[in-house]
């Protein structure tokens, strides 16, 4: 919903967030949201150098302002047509960019300084989201080795007062057959 909260509020025809992958060298779309509304992407790589650059960045940058590359056009990969203005910035956990976010206008309309904090507010809320998602995930993963655990040791508690009863009845035979 913040890609969706993004677009509207900033007025914007495309929004985007995006996460580097696990080894931190490939950014990939992960949501957006167009003029149709939010959707989940299928881990689409980002290949803009002004969109590479900007997040790698930690900053907030408007584009063609402050993120323009020689040479470079800002083409959106989920519309296909070319942004004239956008707002970009990182997504960042400790003062290290793990994603972005941004918006982009097919008109030459520029994003104001009010749009960046208004942009930046949100990328604290995707922070926030996905930081609460990651320990989330992290949690049930601990309890579930927890519960594991448990089970392993009962079963070997288990098993070990079987193989105990069945060593006192086997004495208990080998004495009635020596006996005997």
């Amino acid at each position: 919903s913040i890609v969706e909260t993004a677009r509207n509020l900033l007025a914007a025809d495309t929004a985007v967030l995006a996460l580097w992958d696990e080894s931190g060298t490939r950014l990939e779309v992960k949501y957006f949201a167009n003029q149709e509304g939010a959707q989940i992407a299928s881990s689409q790589p980002v290949t803009s150098p002004v969109l590479l650059e900007a997040v790698r960045s930690c900053s907030v940058r408007r584009y063609p302002d402050e993120a323009q590359i020689e040479g470079e056009n800002l083409r959106c990969m989920i519309i296909g047509k070319e942004m004239k203005t956008a707002a970009i910035v990182s997504l960042k956990l400790e003062n290290q960019p793990f994603g972005g976010l941004w918006v982009g206008r097919l008109q030459n309309e520029p994003f104001t300084a009010t749009d960046l904090i208004g942009l930046e507010r949100l990328a604290d809320q995707a922070v926030i989201a996905i930081t609460h998602s990651l320990m989330a995930d992290r949690m049930q993963s601990l309890a579930v080795l927890e519960e594991r655990s448990r089970l392993a040791r009962e079963m070997h508690d288990g098993l070990a007062q079987i193989l105990g009863y069945l060593r006192l009845e086997t004495q208990a035979i080998e004495a009635t057959i020596k006996s005997g």
